[in-house]
């Protein structure tokens, strides 16, 4: 059998597949890291422009504006690493209501759906500029989903309403020099006090976007051998960047 015939037959086994039959439940894989990458999806959950609502091109048509008439002008400074222009342009996103569109209604956020989301980072690339656009990116989405979708109350009422308006600054701190893409290869580790009031972590981390100017970091690390994720405020002590 040719190569030729091997990828037709697979393409036939393919476009014969029920994905009815497979039972699956998406909502579960909601937060599953990489889960996205092979599980097998219809028709019914591609989404293409040509669905856009009205809110949908709302929010593109603002988010373009914005890109032209404040990024593209100040795109060469922002690529010199200008930090406080760069704080200030985030902060002006998250007053539009960009950050927020993940976070509940009831801790100050728009609680849309995840193609808004999608909409708004593709449509301030029209400013030419990645970097600002990764560090807003970063900032709502692996900065922030884990204490909406994973938080306790308290912790919401305290970290959403100022990530999600931009006042403070959220990233991910997972890879560390000798884990990576295998993160449960960390070393950092985390322990109980004796008074059994905090945990008190001890490694390093590299590679965090937003690591270099974050309020506010989820962090992760081993306890007892298996990994978590700790919210840390940059006062914490021993927060060295």
């Amino acid at each position: 059998m040719s190569q030729t015939d091997v990828l037709e037959s697979k393409t036939e086994r393919n476009h014969n597949l029920n994905l009815e039959t497979l039972n699956i439940n998406y909502d579960k894989l909601q937060g599953r890291g990489g889960a996205f990458l092979v599980t097998p999806i219809d028709q019914g959950r591609v989404f293409s422009r040509e669905q856009f609502s009205d809110d949908h091109k709302m929010f593109e048509q603002t988010a373009i504006e914005f890109a032209e008439n404040r990024i593209l002008e100040v795109r060469e400074e922002l690529n010199v690493l200008n930090k406080e222009l760069s704080l200030e342009i985030f902060k002006e996103i998250g007053e539009l209501g960009f950050l927020s569109v993940d976070v509940p209604e009831e801790y100050g956020g728009l609680a849309l759906d995840k193609t808004t989301s999608c909409i708004i980072v593709d449509a301030l690339s029209a400013g030419r500029n990645a970097s600002i656009v990764v560090t807003a990116s970063a900032h709502s989405g692996i900065g922030m989903l884990p204490i909406i979708w994973y938080g306790n109350e308290s912790q919401k009422k305290k970290y959403l309403p100022k990530l999600g308006s931009g006042e403070w600054m959220g990233c991910y701190a997972l890879t560390e020099s000798g884990a990576g893409s295998d993160a449960l290869s960390g070393v950092c580790t985390a322990k109980l006090n004796d008074e059994g009031t905090h945990y008190l972590l001890n490694g390093t981390k590299i590679f965090v976007t937003n690591g270099g100017w974050a309020d506010v970091s989820v962090t992760f690390a081993s306890v007892n051998g298996k990994y978590t994720g700790f919210i840390l405020d940059k006062e914490c002590d021993g927060w060295v960047v």
